[in-house]
Formats: C-alpha cells, structure tokens, sequence
C-alpha cells in the first residue's frame, strides 16, 4: 500500500501495479480537482474505491455516501474516512452502483468508473474494464441518475473511448443514454493514438489475461478494427438538469501529451 497527502487528507491506496484491486490512479485526482461538491449539500460518489473522491467532497458537503463493489475497497475506504476524521460526514455503502441508495437523492453524484474498452473475449482487472466500449458502467450510472438527482443536481464522470482521432465514440453512446430530463457537457482532453507499439495499445495488451491460446495483441487490433477506431478518447462528462442535449469541448489538440486529462 501507499499513504498519499492529497489536497490536504491522507489517503491509502494500492501502489500501482498490472492488477489492481483498490485503485487510485491520475485519473482519480483529475477528477477530484474538477469536482464542484456543494457547500453543505449531499454527495454521492458512485465506484468509490479507496474514498477518494468522497473524502475530498466531505470538504464541503455536509454528508457523502460513498458506494463500492469490492469489500476490500470498502474495507480501505473506512480506513481513510476515520483517518481523516470524517466518521461524521461519510457514510460507507457495499453494494452495486445505486442499489444501496435506493429512493435517495444528492446534490452531486461524482463516479470514477471503470472505464477503458476491453474486448469481451480478454479478461481484465475489474476496476478498469468499462466493457467493449468502455461505456458499459457509465451508461448505467447516467441512465439511472435522474431518479437520484435532486432538483438542479449534477453527476460528474471521468471516462475515456474509442475513437477515429477527431470524433470520440463516446458522444454516441451518451445520446443513446442520456435521460430527457438532463444535458451533457463533454469536455475531450486527449486523443492518444492506440495501435501496435502505441504505449496505450501496449498498457492494455500487457495487462489483460489471455484465455488458452489468444493472442492479446492480436485480440485487440481486431477489436479497434471492427469499431473503426485507432485511438483513446479522454474525457470528463457533467450532466445538468435539461432536454437531452449533449454538447462537446474538444480540448485535446491544446494539451500536452504527458498530461492525458489536463488541458
């Protein structure tokens, strides 16, 4: 483990390595500095992993459910919120997505899900498979976040997709999810090319578990084949009350390469 300073709390984490299980990654403090938790209002950080994200809202909030799947997340997460002094302010949830929060409703609802595409013929470590299209999570959470929202709440999501290097694959499947009653904003911070030898098709390729005899490699390429795409698409998503209309912010040719979610 890693115990992390971070804008003021102590955080423990898994240091960083091929399978994680309690992530914390520059994606997790990307969105946690793009977070707008709402003076004493209530929070709900959906795939809270180790608290992070809760922990930073608690700040501001005057209460913060955090909900995680996996037990030893959940188990890590208490550890942080009592080591910060936030036993007060953040209530822990085991559960699926918004299952334990069922007939409630927030201010914020903030989620780092898992979110990189993945072949479903590869096995991957949980806390980063969002699925074919990497959008497998997310549309849930955004499909389901109206009945959770309170009037002019918002959801913040980190995320990233396939795309062609202009157009994220992302945009389609956020209309296709995205309830009546809210808008989105898509701000594109990068598109980093993601074939052979690219280090993005190589970081994926070397952390999937082959099944008996596949290729990885070979599995991947297929896969970016068939869904006419050449690389990875970053993104931040914040829904607002609304009538369905996404709108996209490509900031990517404006950053630098070394800094995926900042432009």
């Amino acid at each position: 483990m890693s115990l992390l300073f971070i804008h003021g709390r102590w955080i423990f984490c898994q240091q960083l390595f091929p399978s994680p299980s309690i992530y914390f990654g520059d994606d997790s403090l990307a969105l946690m500095r793009r977070l707008t938790p709402p003076p004493g209002g209530k929070v709900l950080d959906l795939c809270s992993g180790p608290g992070t994200q809760a922990i930073h809202c608690a700040g501001l909030a005057a209460e913060v459910v955090a909900v995680e799947l996996n037990p030893a997340a959940g188990a890590v997460a208490y550890l942080n919120v009592a080591m910060n002094g936030l036993e007060s302010r953040v209530t822990l949830r085991l559960g699926s997505l918004y299952d334990p929060v069922k007939g409630r409703q927030f201010d914020l609802i903030c989620a780092n899900p898992p979110l990189l595409p993945i072949p479903s013929n590869l096995s991957f470590p949980f806390v980063g498979d969002g699925g074919v299209d990497g959008f497998a999570v997310t549309r849930r959470i955004v499909g389901n976040a109206p009945a959770h929202l309170h009037d002019r709440g918002s959801v913040q999501i980190i995320g990233t997709c396939l795309s062609d290097g202009l157009l994220p694959h992302a945009i389609e499947h956020l209309e296709e999810s995205l309830p009546s009653t809210l808008d989105a904003l898509v701000t594109v911070t990068a598109h980093m090319p993601c074939r052979r030898g690219d280090w993005q098709f190589e970081m994926l390729a070397a952390t999937v578990r082959p099944s008996e005899g596949s290729d990885p490699r070979r599995v991947l390429e297929e896969a970016l084949v068939s869904a006419r795409a050449s690389h990875l698409c970053y993104f931040f998503a914040r829904l607002t009350e609304g009538t369905g209309a996404v709108v996209v912010m490509d900031l990517s040719q404006e950053h630098s390469r070394r800094h995926l979610w900042y432009a």
